[in-house]
């Protein structure tokens, strides 16, 4: 879910609340324009120093040049090819194409003036695209790192977080732990993430909600297993099933958390958002729990008993899966009182307090990182467990949107600067598997560290996952048995050094052991199969773009495959189902 809907400019505050909203594209779009000014001055003072150290050939000799040889009989063209050779001679070029023009000093002039004009493009053109590579670099580093050193504060601080893997039932599920800093017991909060979305996406939630003193779980994707192994989907067209299905898994999550030894299984929260939320609902009428916070649930459960405890419903005022009048008709449902947005019904003391709130501008993709959403939430879980919220968060919410903008401006920066180092060493370094060795090397570096701070972090966790090794072992070994026979068969065909022949070698390597990969993984389980491919071509599309650059560098291919195969076995194995 690569979406960002919000529209909270920049250090946008929220004072009642404390939370910040930062990063969104209005904030980077008056970003770009400082780069592209900063860019534009750094590129005029790097390139007229490059160009001063050149000799020079004016615009007014060549024009001047060209004109008088029409205007002059012979006498001022000889007088004309004096100041021609003067003009030249400091560049001292050699002319190979004066064969071309037989026919005295008319040929000299104009083979004069040819290699002239060859002269300053070989030359010009060198500098600038040093330049601009350079400035491209630096602001692309730049855009990376802007976010962190706005908001230092942003997810909080005083926690850990751990991935873990939750099952029962024959059933597992990705989630993300969040653990306050400390030993003492905590209250607890499940959050079930929307349906089909990553645990990555809520950070905002978690991160909000554990800087304020609750474990929280962040529960995904659950897939079914049958003896370790995944069991073939079926079509089911029973809704009551499927909500059946997703609450009891929704209850093993719950249990899981109740029993963590940090948390006080008598404080619990349960939360969620969109499908998440729709669990929430039936769960909390199946245990104790102190409160409920639903984000955009749509779907409440069809029962006559009032709801039993505390109850938050939420969505966004531009949603249109959920709209705020829907949610009107659902605490009419729950709790007998038809809420209008913004009002509050009940005590937290008896467990029946009931609020609608509606954030404004908000989408139901937006609301995985709306603040004002993030805020009541986070007010909501303290009061419910006896807490009162302190008078600011202390939390900082960025948006989906700009971690995006954040990763986009890293990669550019990394591939400029791959392309700089190039050109960097080509002067330096004669031994060409050293310097290509050190090229491939800066790319991969860049590019790890750019995807985990970013992606990786906020959007969907690419590991490394240790309890998942079989895949990195199964991946491995189709990386380097496809990688071998490719190799050996481009290195006996003229062909393969061509741009076309080095592409598809190159889209080979990619596809082949990935696709494989993806088939022996998911099992041929359709409804996986189709999830895992999606996901899997946005990773190869970067990919691919990537081993375009650095075959555009003229990187050797055994150097360029290794690099990207790493980054492959880092990514895929996190985007498949964890079923080996």
């Amino acid at each position: 879910m690569l979406y960002h809907g919000g529209i909270n400019p920049i250090a946008a505050y929220f004072p009642t609340g404390g939370v910040k909203a930062v990063g969104t594209v209005t904030g980077y779009g008056s970003y770009t324009l400082v780069l592209v000014v900063a860019g534009s001055v750094l590129l005029a003072v790097y390139g007229s120093r490059q160009l001063s150290n050149r000799p020079r050939v004016t615009l007014a000799a060549l024009l001047s040049s060209r004109s008088r040889p029409v205007a002059h009989a012979e006498k001022g063209r000889r007088s004309w090819l004096s100041s021609v050779t003067d003009v030249r001679s400091p560049i001292g070029v050699s002319h190979p194409i004066q064969d071309r023009f037989p026919g005295g000093e008319n040929s000299r002039y104009y083979c004069s003036l040819s290699n002239q004009w060859e002269n300053m493009k070989s030359r010009v053109p060198a500098a600038y695209v040093t330049a601009v590579l350079l400035v491209v670099t630096v602001g692309g580093i730049a855009g990376w790192l802007v976010p962190f050193v706005q908001t230092p504060n942003a997810g909080g601080s005083g926690y850990t977080v751990e991935h873990v893997y939750v099952r029962a039932d024959d059933r597992i599920t990705t989630a993300t732990l969040y653990l306050p800093d400390g030993d003492e017991q905590v209250p607890g909060i499940v959050f079930g993430a929307g349906s089909g979305t990553a645990p990555a996406l809520y950070t905002n939630y978690g991160a909000a909600l554990a800087t304020n003193g609750f474990a929280v779980l962040v529960a995904g994707q659950t897939r079914e297993l049958e003896t370790g192994n995944p069991i073939y989907w079926e079509i089911r067209r029973d809704t009551s099933n499927i909500f059946e299905l997703a609450a009891g898994n929704y209850a093993n999550w719950a249990t899981y958390l109740a029993s963590h030894p940090r948390v006080d299984e008598d404080r619990l929260v349960l939360a969620g958002h969109s499908g998440g939320a729709n669990s929430a609902y039936r769960v909390a009428y199946e245990r104790d729990t102190e409160g409920v916070v639903a984000i955009a649930g749509r779907f409440p459960p069809e029962t006559d008993e009032p709801f039993p405890t505390n109850l938050l419903l939420a969505t966004g005022s531009e949603d249109s899966l959920v709209p705020p009048s829907k949610l009107t008709n659902v605490s009419a449902q729950l709790t007998g009182t038809a809420l209008q947005p913004g009002h509050q019904v009940g005590s937290f003391e008896n467990g029946t307090a009931t609020r609608v709130t509606v954030a404004e501008g908000a989408t139901h993709l937006s609301e995985a990182d709306d603040p004002v959403l993030v805020r009541e939430s986070a007010e909501w879980a303290l009061r419910s467990v006896g807490e009162s919220p302190p008078e600011t968060l202390d939390i900082t919410v960025r948006s989906i949107g700009s971690v995006l903008y954040q990763f986009l401006f890293g990669l550019v920066g990394i591939l400029a600067g791959t392309a700089l180092t190039k050109r960097a060493l080509a002067s330096r370094l004669d031994d060409r598997q050293r310097r290509d060795g050190i090229v491939a090397l800066v790319w991969l570096v860049g590019f790890t560290v750019i995807l985990h701070t970013t992606v990786s972090q906020r959007v969907y966790h690419f590991g490394p996952m240790p309890a998942q090794a079989t895949k990195y072992v199964l991946l491995g070994g189709l990386l380097l048995g496809i990688g071998f026979l490719l190799d050996r068969v481009a290195s006996s065909r003229s062909w393969a050094d061509s741009r076309v022949g080095s592409a598809l070698f190159d889209l080979g390597f990619l596809v082949g052991p990935v696709g494989a990969f993806v088939l022996l993984s998911t099992q041929f389980v359709t409804f996986q199969l189709v999830t895992t491919v999606v996901l899997s071509s946005v990773a190869l599309l970067v990919l691919a773009a990537v081993l375009s650059e650095l075959a555009v560098l003229k990187l050797e291919r055994r150097f360029r495959w290794t690099v990207v195969g790493i980054v492959v076995l880092w990514l895929v194995p996190a985007i498949v189902p964890p079923y080996l």
